[in-house]
């Protein structure tokens, strides 16, 4: 019966690519390949609090928070759940939201504070500029990345945890790094899961780039395999599954 085969070779590939993302991010430029791994490697010094950005953006925060202090305070809130949900809005009206494939062409860009605050960023780019300003301004607060969102987390005296930046429908797996200047934690099986998974999905792009090749060996010309899916109706995705299992590749 005919099915796909996966190799030791596909695995191996695979796995090397997987590295290659968890470390660099798929960020385009080679170039920026080791400060990129160094980023990933120093994540409490990521958190700068005596950043010169940092500064000045607290200081317009600063003014932003004492301007809507009265509109927020007649809320039934203590005052730090209000000063962390005005530093919330006034992140997201301050720095534009840009995902990392728009924003460097890359798959998971960890970002420089400069680069957050000039170009704008994705929730880890946010993650790291709120926590830098809520530790200047006296807060013990962390980062937390999952598989799919980072958010902050905000420890106050009385053991009141509060949460900013968050998105429950990209909550949905457990946090595996939690760190701010002065620690970091780490959740091993919670990282495996994030490895399995991009192992997996990268194992599955590499079989359909092999299929699509060995298509374009089999047929004359590419004109003929597009024309072939135009006609019968189908999307290549499907199509390349299909023509991968055919083959016994």
């Amino acid at each position: 019966m005919p099915r796909l085969n996966i190799s030791d070779r596909d695995l191996i590939i695979a796995a090397v690519i997987t590295i290659i993302y968890l470390l660099t991010g798929f960020t385009p430029n080679p170039l920026e390949w080791p400060n990129q791994i160094e980023n990933r490697f120093t994540l409490m010094e990521s958190i700068q609090p005596e950043n010169p950005d940092i500064i000045e953006l607290n200081a317009k925060f600063e003014a932003f928070y004492q301007s809507e202090y009265q509109k927020l305070g007649t809320k039934d809130m203590r005052e730090e759940q209000i000063e962390a949900e005005a530093l919330e809005e006034f992140l997201y009206a301050e720095i534009p939201y840009i995902n990392d494939f728009e924003n460097y062409f890359a798959w998971e860009h960890f970002p420089e504070i400069s680069e957050v605050i000039t170009r704008g960023d994705d929730c880890d780019g946010m993650a790291i500029v709120a926590c830098s300003i809520l530790t200047r301004r006296g807060y013990e607060s962390y980062v937390l990345n999952s598989k799919w969102h980072s958010w902050i987390e905000i420890y106050l005296d009385d053991g009141v945890v509060l949460s900013i930046l968050t998105d429950p429908e990209s909550m949905t797996t457990p946090w595996y790094l939690k760190y701010n200047a002065n620690s970091i934690n780490f959740r091993l099986i919670s990282y495996l899961d994030v490895v399995f998974h991009n192992f997996i999905l990268l194992l599955f792009l590499e079989q359909i780039f092999v299929t699509f090749y060995l298509l374009i060996k089999r047929y004359d010309s590419f004109q003929q395999i597009y024309t072939t899916l135009l006609a019968l109706l189908l999307s290549p995705l499907p199509v390349l599954l299909m023509f991968a299992s055919l083959l016994g590749y």
